[in-house]
């Protein structure tokens, strides 16, 4: 999806971009999968003085897609901004990149009964 949209000029937003591990556990909208303690991550953010929050975000603003993080808690939101002093090498985007499942992890049930709803393939599991 990311290479069709840079091809037309359009920048996608990545919705939850750390993975809302606030959500109560159990919920339909909270992932099982939580990037911030993996351990590539973790070497990643150890490396470069960061928190995996941080290596998340920037792995995302360095690709060009738009990163909104959601905290309520301000020392997070001044860590989610502080991701500017550093670049990520190409090793670190190569790891990165690996990191799975490369599938949308959010459904976003509340709109999937909208005719122009595109993840059909995904209705099953918004039951």
């Amino acid at each position: 999806m990311h290479e069709f949209c840079k091809k037309y000029g359009i920048i996608l937003t990545a919705y939850s971009p750390i993975g809302s591990p606030g959500r109560p556990e159990g919920t339909v909208e909270r992932p099982e999968i939580n990037q911030l303690e993996n351990s590539d991550v973790i070497k990643i953010a150890k490396k470069h003085a960061k928190t995996p929050a941080q290596i998340l975000l920037r792995h995302l603003i360095q690709r060009g897609i738009a990163a909104i993080p959601k905290s309520v808690t301000i020392s997070r939101i001044e860590e989610n901004i502080d991701i500017f002093d550093f670049i990520l090498d190409s090793d670190d985007i190569k790891k990165l990149e690996a990191i799975g499942p490369h599938k949308r992890i959010f459904t976003h049930r509340f709109n999937s009964e909208h005719s122009n709803y595109p993840y059909t393939d995904l209705k099953n599991l918004n039951t």
